[in-house]
Protein backbone atom coordinates (compact mmCIF):
# COMPACT_ATOMS: atom_id res chain seq x y z
CA UNK A 1 0.00 0.00 0.00
CA UNK A 2 2.80 2.46 0.75
CA UNK A 3 4.36 1.97 -2.71
CA UNK A 4 0.96 2.55 -4.36
CA UNK A 5 0.40 5.63 -2.20
CA UNK A 6 3.82 7.04 -3.11
CA UNK A 7 3.28 6.33 -6.81
CA UNK A 8 -0.14 7.98 -6.72
CA UNK A 9 1.24 10.97 -4.84
CA UNK A 10 4.10 11.43 -7.33
CA UNK A 11 1.73 10.96 -10.27
CA UNK A 12 -0.57 13.66 -8.94
CA UNK A 13 2.29 15.96 -8.00
CA UNK A 14 3.90 15.67 -11.42
CA UNK A 15 0.61 15.84 -13.31
CA UNK A 16 0.98 12.44 -14.90
CA UNK A 17 -2.57 11.34 -14.21
CA UNK A 18 -1.29 8.23 -12.50
CA UNK A 19 -0.74 6.19 -15.66
CA UNK A 20 2.97 6.76 -16.21
CA UNK A 21 3.90 5.81 -12.66
CA UNK A 22 1.02 3.64 -11.49
CA UNK A 23 0.90 1.16 -14.39
CA UNK A 24 4.43 -0.22 -14.02
CA UNK A 25 4.19 -0.24 -10.21
CA UNK A 26 0.85 -2.05 -10.15
CA UNK A 27 2.02 -4.59 -12.73
CA UNK A 28 5.22 -5.14 -10.74
CA UNK A 29 3.32 -5.87 -7.52
CA UNK A 30 1.36 -8.56 -9.38
CA UNK A 31 -1.94 -6.86 -10.08
CA UNK A 32 -3.97 -8.26 -12.97
CA UNK A 33 -3.48 -6.33 -16.24
CA UNK A 34 -7.19 -5.52 -16.64
CA UNK A 35 -7.33 -4.16 -13.09
CA UNK A 36 -4.23 -2.04 -13.78
CA UNK A 37 -5.84 -0.65 -16.92
CA UNK A 38 -9.04 0.22 -15.05
CA UNK A 39 -7.19 1.72 -12.07
CA UNK A 40 -5.01 3.99 -14.20
CA UNK A 41 -8.05 5.00 -16.26
CA UNK A 42 -9.74 6.20 -13.06
CA UNK A 43 -6.64 8.22 -12.12
CA UNK A 44 -6.50 9.80 -15.57
CA UNK A 45 -10.23 10.56 -15.42
CA UNK A 46 -9.91 12.24 -12.02
CA UNK A 47 -6.88 14.27 -13.07
CA UNK A 48 -8.51 15.38 -16.31
CA UNK A 49 -11.76 16.24 -14.56
CA UNK A 50 -9.97 18.43 -12.05
CA UNK A 51 -8.11 20.24 -14.83
CA UNK A 52 -11.41 20.75 -16.69
CA UNK A 53 -13.00 22.22 -13.57
CA UNK A 54 -10.06 24.59 -13.15
CA UNK A 55 -10.35 25.79 -16.76
CA UNK A 56 -14.12 26.21 -16.34
CA UNK A 57 -13.63 28.31 -13.20
CA UNK A 58 -11.15 30.50 -15.11
CA UNK A 59 -13.43 30.75 -18.14
CA UNK A 60 -10.59 29.52 -20.31
CA UNK A 61 -12.27 26.74 -22.31
CA UNK A 62 -11.43 26.55 -25.98
CA UNK A 63 -14.52 24.75 -27.14
CA UNK A 64 -13.45 23.64 -30.62
CA UNK A 65 -10.35 22.00 -29.13
CA UNK A 66 -12.39 20.39 -26.34
CA UNK A 67 -14.96 18.98 -28.75
CA UNK A 68 -12.35 17.73 -31.21
CA UNK A 69 -10.15 16.02 -28.62
CA UNK A 70 -13.17 14.74 -26.71
CA UNK A 71 -14.56 13.04 -29.82
CA UNK A 72 -11.17 11.49 -30.63
CA UNK A 73 -10.78 10.27 -27.05
CA UNK A 74 -14.22 8.66 -26.97
CA UNK A 75 -13.69 6.93 -30.34
CA UNK A 76 -10.20 5.71 -29.38
CA UNK A 77 -11.44 4.41 -26.01
CA UNK A 78 -14.27 2.47 -27.62
CA UNK A 79 -11.95 1.02 -30.28
CA UNK A 80 -9.26 0.12 -27.73
CA UNK A 81 -11.75 -1.59 -25.42
CA UNK A 82 -13.23 -3.56 -28.30
CA UNK A 83 -9.81 -4.65 -29.57
CA UNK A 84 -8.62 -5.65 -26.07
CA UNK A 85 -11.75 -7.73 -25.51
CA UNK A 86 -11.44 -9.45 -28.89
CA UNK A 87 -7.73 -10.20 -28.51
CA UNK A 88 -8.14 -11.59 -24.99
CA UNK A 89 -11.07 -13.76 -26.10
CA UNK A 90 -9.22 -14.99 -29.19
CA UNK A 91 -5.84 -15.70 -27.58
CA UNK A 92 -6.88 -16.18 -23.95
CA UNK A 93 -3.87 -14.19 -22.78
CA UNK A 94 -3.95 -11.04 -20.71
CA UNK A 95 -0.32 -10.28 -21.51
CA UNK A 96 -1.54 -8.42 -24.60
CA UNK A 97 -2.98 -5.72 -22.34
CA UNK A 98 0.34 -5.46 -20.53
CA UNK A 99 2.12 -5.14 -23.86
CA UNK A 100 -0.35 -2.45 -24.97
CA UNK A 101 0.29 -0.47 -21.77
CA UNK A 102 4.04 -0.87 -22.29
CA UNK A 103 3.72 0.28 -25.90
CA UNK A 104 1.83 3.42 -24.91
CA UNK A 105 4.38 4.22 -22.20
CA UNK A 106 7.30 3.76 -24.60
CA UNK A 107 5.59 5.85 -27.30
CA UNK A 108 4.93 8.58 -24.71
CA UNK A 109 8.55 8.50 -23.58
CA UNK A 110 9.86 8.82 -27.13
CA UNK A 111 7.38 11.56 -27.98
CA UNK A 112 8.19 13.55 -24.85
CA UNK A 113 11.91 13.23 -25.53
CA UNK A 114 11.51 14.48 -29.10
CA UNK A 115 9.23 17.40 -28.20
CA UNK A 116 11.27 18.33 -25.11
CA UNK A 117 14.55 18.27 -27.00
CA UNK A 118 13.09 20.37 -29.82
CA UNK A 119 11.72 22.95 -27.37
CA UNK A 120 14.96 23.21 -25.43
CA UNK A 121 16.93 23.61 -28.68
CA UNK A 122 14.50 26.33 -29.82
CA UNK A 123 14.78 28.11 -26.47
CA UNK A 124 18.59 27.96 -26.60
CA UNK A 125 18.62 29.39 -30.12
CA UNK A 126 16.28 32.21 -29.05
CA UNK A 127 18.40 33.00 -25.98
CA UNK A 128 15.66 32.25 -23.43
CA UNK A 129 16.35 31.47 -19.80
CA UNK A 130 16.27 27.74 -19.18
CA UNK A 131 16.47 27.69 -15.41
CA UNK A 132 13.96 28.30 -12.64
CA UNK A 133 13.43 31.97 -11.99
CA UNK A 134 11.63 33.39 -8.97
CA UNK A 135 11.54 36.67 -10.86
CA UNK A 136 9.30 35.14 -13.53
CA UNK A 137 7.26 33.22 -10.96
CA UNK A 138 6.58 36.19 -8.68
CA UNK A 139 6.12 39.05 -11.13
CA UNK A 140 3.24 41.46 -10.71
CA UNK A 141 1.53 40.46 -13.97
CA UNK A 142 0.71 36.93 -12.80
CA UNK A 143 2.56 33.72 -13.37
CA UNK A 144 5.20 34.39 -15.98
CA UNK A 145 6.10 30.72 -16.25
CA UNK A 146 3.01 29.85 -18.29
CA UNK A 147 1.85 31.09 -21.64
CA UNK A 148 -1.48 31.02 -23.41
CA UNK A 149 -1.25 29.95 -27.04
CA UNK A 150 -4.93 30.48 -27.86
CA UNK A 151 -7.23 32.88 -26.12
CA UNK A 152 -10.78 31.65 -25.42
CA UNK A 153 -12.28 34.63 -27.25
CA UNK A 154 -10.66 33.65 -30.57
CA UNK A 155 -12.99 32.06 -33.10
CA UNK A 156 -10.16 30.03 -34.62
CA UNK A 157 -6.49 29.80 -33.64
CA UNK A 158 -4.22 32.18 -35.57
CA UNK A 159 -1.81 29.47 -36.67
CA UNK A 160 -4.61 27.34 -38.10
CA UNK A 161 -6.49 30.20 -39.74
CA UNK A 162 -3.76 30.67 -42.35
CA UNK A 163 -3.64 27.01 -43.38
CA UNK A 164 -7.37 26.73 -44.15
CA UNK A 165 -7.75 29.65 -46.54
Amino acid sequence: PSVAFLAGYLGGLLGLGGGMIMSPVLIEVGMHAEAVQATTAVFVFLSSSLATIQFAMLGAHIWHYALWYGAITIAATMLGQYLCNELVRKHGRYSLITMAISGVLIASLVGLMIVGTARVAEDVMMGKELWFSTNRLCNSGGLGITTVDVLPSQAWPEDLAHTHR
